[in-house]
């Protein structure tokens, strides 16, 4: 077995809990907004989406991205901004594996490699403080890069000097997996917390 000794988790939908679709378009109902659009898009499907994209990428800010949403919809750009805090305010800190990661402070290097915006992290470290066991971020707006892009894990690992082939990799992604996993990276799929804890264990020897 490989010996790990650094691990590198996806924000979104990974360390943190996000919307369900559903939920989205429920928030959009209550907003009086269509479930199509630009906008609309971004929220529901971000995937196919050139403004999540051009966020994801730095080419965007959210600041922007908020006034391209009152722009779209024809409100004011603090009520935009305000919608898209709203958007986030149930996007809380994924405890069971958390709590789980933290005891693992100290025997391993810990980073986080997300596909975010360039107000995600401090919106994020206001939630809880990710900081106090994570010693790299890698945010894609801030870099300019985005998963599954292959220089982006290339970042991470230069960040913290560690070797693919002694390094793990969850996101909640497939395409971002096997992009990992392409480089020589361990990868984990995550779809729930029981199963992604029983991987970390038996992949770290446990």
């Amino acid at each position: 077995m490989k010996k790990i000794n650094t691990l590198i988790f996806d924000f979104g939908n990974v360390l943190v809990n996000l919307h369900s679709e559903a939920e989205l378009r429920e928030l959009l109902e209550q907003l009086g907004q269509p479930a199509s659009g630009t906008m609309a898009d971004m929220l529901l499907m971000p995937g196919g989406s050139d403004v999540f994209w051009d966020v994801m990428r730095g080419k965007t800010t959210e600041a922007e991205m908020w006034q391209m949403i009152a722009d779209e919809w024809n409100i004011p750009f603090d009520l935009a901004k305000k919608v898209m805090k709203d958007v986030a305010a149930p996007n809380r800190p994924n405890m069971p594996l958390i709590e789980y990661i933290e005891g693992l402070k100290g025997d391993y290097k810990i980073g986080v490699l997300s596909n975010a915006g360039d107000a995600t992290l401090e919106r994020l470290l206001q939630w809880y403080p990710y900081d106090q066991f994570v010693d790299v971020f890698i945010i894609s707006a801030e870099v300019k890069l985005a998963k599954p892009d292959a220089e982006i894990y290339e970042l991470a690992l230069n960040s913290l000097n560690a070797k693919a082939e002694e390094s793990l990799f969850v996101d909640d992604l497939i395409e971002n997996i096997e992009a990992a996993e392409e480089l020589g990276i361990t990868g984990i799929w995550h779809r729930d917390n029981d199963d992604t804890i029983s991987r970390l264990k038996e992949l770290l020897g446990e």
